[in-house]
């Protein structure tokens, strides 16, 4: 229904009240507010765990990660607060990295002897995507990965907020 014919607002609200909004608190959000931007990408790999000093079978997930990060400001040309493709682009060279993988044999977890869990690889894939991030306008706040549709780990740090120069 368009908002025109929506009669119970019209009685308590103008149509011009409706719409008069605050542009500058929309391209500039305050200290108690500010903009967060979400993406999602799936890898495949495989890895085992070794628990009380039994190592597990090797087997395979196929992982989601979903990163989240925030800004205060909106792109004053563009009006976002980063392009997606910014952000998808250094997400997705993060996963290729991990793609069809035994994580076991990656950097990580074979050089400085991390057990391949899903909270070590949150956050491994946290490290390298807040890097990658350098130089954009936003924050990583969270890296969360599921195993599979019901197991997730988020890994997250403190949020300190980035304001646009």
């Amino acid at each position: 229904m368009p908002f025109e014919q929506n009669n119970r607002f019209e009685e308590s609200h103008s149509i011009d009240l409706f719409w008069d909004i605050d542009e500058e608190q929309i391209l500039n959000a305050s200290e108690t507010a500010h903009y967060e931007i979400a993406l999602d990408a799936f890898f495949n790999a495989r890895h085992y765990v070794t628990m009380n000093g039994v190592r597990g079978a090797v087997h395979a997930h196929s992982y989601r990660v979903r990163v989240r990060c925030q800004s205060y400001a909106l792109d004053p040309d563009d009006h976002v607060v980063v392009g997606y493709a910014a952000l998808r682009d250094r997400l997705a060279m993060i996963v290729k990295a991990y793609n069809n993988q035994c994580l076991n044999d990656l950097p990580p977890f074979r050089l400085k002897k991390l057990q391949t869990t899903t909270e070590n690889l949150t956050a491994v894939i946290f490290q390298q995507l807040e890097r990658s991030l350098e130089g954009l306008a936003v924050k990583l706040i969270e890296v969360a990965i599921w195993e599979s549709p019901t197991n997730s780990i988020t890994y997250s740090k403190s949020t300190r907020y980035v304001r646009r120069a």
